[in-house]
């Protein structure tokens, strides 16, 4: 799926990290609960994860699954057999602050394989974001979706 085609550089000059070139974030703190606001009765669901409270910087990768059809299950499992970890979910919200305008090309979708927000009806979601010609869709999805191939997962080293 990688393509040796130059990225565009976003707003702010930066160039789109190819998938598994490490990449620097720093945390961007928010109510991880904003991810939902858009979703049926935000005020019903809930975050179980780790909230990033305090200022960090951390270096992440993109990984790209190389299973077809994959569930978040089966994601979890090549992410951890790789030796590689799934950080908290709210690390995608600083990875669309420093790169606010997706690349040039195809659609494509970046997630966190986090699945700390919980429906009111108690499914699990995690958060993606979805490019859309300018700028990034950001939002949640359910656990029990069949993703399609392609998806950019930020994963962390060992």
């Amino acid at each position: 799926m990688e393509s040796e085609e130059p990225m565009r550089a976003n707003s702010r000059s930066l160039k789109f990290p190819k998938a598994g070139e490490p990449f620097e974030l720093s945390s961007f703190l928010f109510d991880p609960l904003e991810l939902v606001e858009g979703e049926d009765r935000p005020e019903e669901w809930r975050h179980t994860g780790v909230v990033l409270d305090t200022p960090q910087v951390r270096i992440f990768r993109s990984h790209i699954s190389s299973v077809d059809a994959i569930t978040l299950d089966k994601a979890r499992a090549e992410i951890a057999g790789e030796r590689l970890v799934n950080p908290e979910g709210q690390w995608l919200r600083a990875f669309k602050h420093k790169y606010p305008v997706p690349p040039e090309g195809d659609q494509i979708t970046i997630c966190i394989a986090d699945p700390s927000w919980i429906h009111p009806d108690g499914d699990e979601y995690f958060p993606c974001l979805d490019s859309r010609s300018e700028s990034w869709d950001e939002g949640v999805i359910g656990t029990y979706s069949l993703l399609r191939p392609g998806i950019l997962w930020i994963v962390e080293e060992e």
